[in-house]
């Protein structure tokens, strides 16, 4: 793994997406190794040669840049500043960098309404920060239940027991919580099994279909061909029928319906 401290010019930018209006990403890059990230667009933007997952930038001066940044802008920064939209801000780094807990107490002396997605138990260690915001929710990405699965797909990110355990203290110091199933591997995520799982632990569930046409495919088919390949061609053939998604939106609905549970949406590719 190649590690940079890189300087920022700016830290907060524009969101394009649906759920936030802007966003927050303390590295570029991301430990967790996610064989079926999208992000690796982000390579355009970089100077890296390296394959994506194998190197992250680490912006070293991101508190003091959006502390100037708040402080001088004429925005209100109104909505919600959603962090780690193309990495995750509580990759194992944090623990030592510990950027993203100086960028919350930057956000929190504004009172800037966030949203955190991760897939990390690391997130736990600043609930003392995360309790203080009057508009904060976290949300924690699930794929599949099964640990096997989540190695070979996300090889250094929390343990699914670790990231049910989280929503847990999450919800112990009464912040808001969300899960994320997604992407969505038909034959693999079990839907009704992980909203069973987490449905006392969570205030609103969102999914997604799986993004096989962001230069990621190659590497979801040698995981396949290396550990599945008796289960490699129905797969194929499941993502590419608009049907499979359809599906999996009834279900993730009905089953948020059958506990109580709010449905914030799905998310096709």
């Amino acid at each position: 793994m190649e590690i940079n401290e890189v300087q920022c010019k700016s830290i907060i930018t524009e969101s394009g997406l649906p759920a936030s209006r802007y966003s927050i990403n303390p590295y570029i890059g991301c430990q967790h190794g996610c064989v079926y990230c999208y992000a690796r667009f982000m390579k355009r933007y970089t100077k890296h040669t390296g394959e994506w997952g194998s190197f992250v930038d680490i912006k070293i001066n991101a508190p003091s840049v959006l502390a100037k940044q708040l402080d001088s802008s004429t925005k209100t920064f109104q909505g919600t500043t959603l962090i780690g939209s193309v990495t995750d801000a509580y990759q194992p780094l944090e623990r030592k960098y510990k950027i993203t807990r100086a960028l919350l107490e930057v956000l929190l002396s504004h009172q800037i309404d966030i949203s955190i997605l991760t897939k990390s138990y690391n997130v736990t260690r600043d609930v003392d920060l995360l309790s203080q915001f009057k508009s904060c929710s976290v949300g924690v990405t699930i794929t599949s239940l099964d640990d096997a699965f989540r190695k070979h797909f996300e090889p250094l990110a929390s343990s699914v027991k670790q990231r049910i355990d989280a929503l847990k203290v999450l919800k112990q110091n009464s912040i808001k919580t969300y899960v994320f199933i997604g992407p969505i591997f038909p034959g693999f995520t079990d839907i009704p099994r992980i909203v069973e799982a987490v449905r006392d632990y969570t205030d609103s569930i969102m999914a997604e279909s799986l993004n096989y046409s962001c230069g990621n495919w190659q590497s979801i088919k040698n995981v396949f061909e290396k550990y599945y390949p008796t289960k490699l061609n129905v797969f194929n053939s499941l993502i590419r029928n608009p049907e499979t998604w359809n599906n999996a939106k009834i279900t993730v609905r009905d089953e948020c319906k059958k506990y109580g549970i709010r449905f914030d949406g799905f998310f096709i590719h």
